[in-house]
């Protein structure tokens, strides 16, 4: 996985904040990213189809230079240093709740 990682409980995130995701993945990738599933059907998809409030499916990038993993336990994972960086700034209101249960 990227390093570095962290993860937010999704009930901690809102509707602006699920947008802000994704428009930081649009605004990064070129046109199409990889979408792998538990159910092992694994897609190149346009980066419009990202769905930032994902379950159990991880994006990334062809070089796997970043990931975003919604899981079922209720989070959504991010790894790689840029996507990091580009959350703390769009999310900059929820920077404590990084990490937590």
């Amino acid at each position: 996985t990227p390093k570095p990682f962290v993860f937010y409980n999704k009930e901690n995130l809102n509707e602006d904040d699920f947008k802000k995701i994704k428009n930081i993945i649009i605004g990064y990738s070129n046109n199409r990213i990889y979408e792998i599933s538990e159910t092992r059907y694994d897609y190149e998809i346009d980066n419009s189809e990202f769905e930032a409030d994902c379950y159990e499916i991880i994006y990334t990038d062809k070089k796997f230079e970043w990931i975003v993993y919604g899981s079922h336990e209720g989070t959504i994972a991010f790894g790689g240093e840029w996507l990091l960086t580009e959350l703390d700034k769009q999310l900059s209101t929820k920077l404590e709740l990084k990490n937590k249960w």
